[in-house]
């Protein structure tokens, strides 16, 4: 059996604007997203082959709060509990702390970048980090520098 890895829209987003979009393919091989991350995705266009939409009906934890996590992260982390899945990719801190709360483990765009850089799919972060910062992608000064330090940038 294959490893789940289940995203929101977020990091979808992100890195279709940076057109790495295909890093997960490479670092996780395919990637689920409920139908409400599919639908919040517009931007992004049909989903590459790689992205699978779990289109099956989902009620959410009643440990998430609706009113402060949007539908996408509320279908992404229930439906990461339901299959069990190895990792789910969430940006917002309310979500990754609610994630976290649930016994999943949360990595986020920087965190895929970095991973990518490592591994070797990527060369440098700083011009990447410029991108999302001129689309409006909220960086805290100090999550940047932390990055940037583990990249060795």
């Amino acid at each position: 059996m294959t490893e789940i890895i289940m995203s929101n829209s977020s990091p979808l987003i992100a890195l279709h604007q940076l057109e790495r979009l295909y890093l997960l393919t490479l670092m996780f091989g395919e990637v689920h997203v409920p139908v409400a991350v599919q639908e919040e995705v517009v931007s992004v266009g049909v989903l590459p082959a790689f992205i699978r939409v779990y289109e099956a009906k989902l009620s959410f934890l009643p440990e998430l709060n609706p009113a402060v996590l949007g539908k996408g992260e509320c279908a992404a982390i229930s439906l990461s509990t339901k299959l069990a899945a190895k990792r789910v990719l969430l940006d917002d801190l309310p979500a990754r702390r609610a994630a976290e709360r649930l016994g999943l483990s949360v990595i986020g765009t920087l965190g895929i970048l970095l991973l990518a850089k490592h591994r070797g799919h990527v060369e440098r972060l700083m011009p990447l980090l410029e991108q999302l910062a001129q689309a409006n992608f909220h960086i805290a000064p100090e999550l940047r520098a932390n990055v940037l330090r583990k990249a060795n940038e």
